[in-house]
């Protein structure tokens, strides 16, 4: 049912033929973004399953050296008590032991606090608010009590796979990132079929300037953590606004430590964003740890259902244009949540780390050469009238690689130089 009423949201958004369209895609008919075959495959071998990724060995948890604490931090309203229980044991479940959950409960009912007598566990820390301030503010008094040194965010009515943490603390093994996300999925009310999952790329600046494709599971250091806040002027999109302030924050200690470098006559010049500065500092587990429960009450399920979010997420991208003094504007697309930047008067003009912009060639109504992204040819064989993949096709992001007859370079440049980025604009094509 829900299908039905995603459908008919889109007709009344955007009309006959592209309802079409999305509709003869989402079927997999006449060739399909392969990404999306991978993840209709996916909702195909995980359905019925609770846990549909596989399980961390012991002796890889034994490869730890370094004992991070983790604090989840859960604000609760009014939530359905089964899906309460169920989020708190896959909490209780981690195979990882070090975490502190921290649940701040605004409900006006005392159902939760009752369901919390259930529990005797010392890492639990179960706070009554006094009253209901909104989801960030909210939150913002969960943080209070978090004493961990990285802070995870969970939903009050989703699931963490069993190996969330210990996935996350094996990476952090490797480089002791500022934050850290996870790939995801969608998992019915009843917990029995998962779907939808969501197959991140390694940190893509222009991608989350696009849509929030991070989301769920996401950890963030503490000092990190400490210098931001859930901001109540972007409820709904809160996490993005999170983000989009992590990102910024980030950048400004890069620019302040070079700065301080240059004062010892190091005569690198500073770039916005230079391309790899992020992702030094921004880690990604590629594996499904997160599972966003779907009901006609959620955003995953509904999209109608929280339109304002999608209003609060476009709020959140402009603020962080202005803060980095950009020239731009941000449009909605015809997918909630998901957005187009408009640079003025150009892409090249206003962003110092862009040295090429990149498309895709078309060849008889199908995309012939795509991007590459993580060393994958994306859109390869794709109806060029499809959407793609969780809309990348018609989304900008950061590209390796494309093909030379649709590269535009910055003037005065004969190649990408190492420090900048390439960015996929989707309306650039060549067709063949």
């Amino acid at each position: 049912m829900s299908q039905i009423s995603r459908a008919v949201s889109f007709f009344k958004r955007n009309g006959f033929l592209p309802t079409v369209v999305a509709t003869m895609e989402r079927s997999g008919l006449f060739w399909p973004d392969p990404e999306q075959v991978r993840a209709n495959k996916y909702g195909a071998s995980a359905e019925s399953t609770k846990e549909p990724t596989r399980t961390l060995p012991p002796k890889e948890l034994r490869k730890l050296t370094n004992e991070y604490r983790f604090s989840i931090v859960v604000p609760a309203y009014e939530t359905d008590e089964v899906f309460f229980a169920e989020m708190i044991n896959s909490v209780c479940r981690q195979t990882y032991s070090n975490w502190q959950l921290v649940i701040a409960d605004a409900s006006k009912s005392d159902r939760l606090e009752k369901k919390m007598e259930e529990y005797d566990d010392e890492r639990i820390c179960y706070v009554r608010l006094k009253e209901n301030k909104g989801i960030s503010e909210n939150t913002n008094e969960a943080l209070k009590y978090a004493e961990g040194d990285y802070i995870g965010l969970l939903d009050h009515d989703d699931l963490l796979h069993p190996d969330a943490l210990a996935e996350v603390a094996l990476l952090l093994q490797d480089n002791e990132y500022e934050m850290v996300y996870t790939d995801e999925d969608k998992v019915s009310g009843d917990g029995s079929v998962h779907f939808e999952p969501n197959f991140k790329p390694d940190f893509n600046f222009d991608l989350l300037l696009s849509n929030n494709y991070i989301c769920h599971f996401t950890v963030l250091s503490r000092s990190l953590m400490e210098s931001l806040s859930f901001r109540p002027a972007f409820n709904g999109a809160q996490d993005y606004d999170l983000f989009l302030q992590a990102v910024y924050e980030l950048e400004l200690r890069r620019r302040d430590e070079l700065e301080f470098t240059h004062k010892q006559e190091v005569s690198k010049p500073y770039i916005p964003y230079e391309r790899g500065s992020l992702e030094k500092k921004i880690g990604h587990v590629p594996k499904v740890l997160y599972h966003w429960r779907a009901h006609m009450a959620s955003t995953s399920d509904n999209p109608e259902s929280k339109r304002y979010a999608y209003e609060a997420g476009k709020r959140a991208l402009e603020n962080f244009l202005a803060k980095n003094e950009w020239a731009a504007q941000v449009e909605h697309t015809k997918h909630l949540g998901f957005y187009r930047v408009d640079y003025t008067p150009d892409i090249f003009a206003v962003r110092k780390d862009v040295t090429a912009v990149c498309g895709k060639t078309v060849r008889f109504g199908r995309v012939a050469k795509g991007p590459v992204v993580d060393g994958r040819e994306w859109f390869s064989g794709m109806n060029i009238k499809y959407s793609g993949y969780l809309h990348r096709a018609v989304l900008s992001f950061e590209a390796e690689a494309a093909d030379e007859k649709c590269i535009r370079r910055r003037d005065g440049l004969q190649q990408q130089t190492e420090s900048g980025r390439m960015v996929y604009l989707p309306d650039f094509t060549v067709r063949k």
